[in-house]
């Protein structure tokens, strides 16, 4: 299934994935793809494409609402890499509010 509604990817979660942190750092992957908090922008359209073009996967539900998966090819300025988005539908609404970005488990 495709993600309907609307599509929610707060600035505060870009800050997340681009800002180096000392504890679940992401920023060093982001950088790889070529993005940086200079095209902050530019992260979400890609990330936006990404859940445009693959189709979700319900994941479970959290006790706020159902999360979701979504995996696919996150195209950067610099490169690819194929990536987990993290969704969730909180009960009630007809939005998904973007949650983080994550390497697919190893099976």
């Amino acid at each position: 299934m495709k993600l309907d509604g609307d599509i929610n990817i707060p600035d505060a979660k870009l800050g997340y994935l681009l800002n180096w942190r000392q504890e679940n750092d992401k920023s060093g992957m982001m950088a790889r793809l070529g993005f940086t908090s200079d095209n902050a922008d530019e992260l979400r359209q890609a990330i936006l494409l990404l859940v445009a073009t693959y189709d979700a996967v319900l994941a479970g539900n959290n006790g706020h609402g159902n999360v979701y998966e979504v995996t696919g090819e996150l195209l950067g300025p610099s490169g690819s890499r194929v990536l987990v988005s993290v969704w969730i539908q909180l009960i009630g609404k007809q939005s998904y509010n973007f949650v983080t970005l994550r390497p697919p488990r190893k099976r």
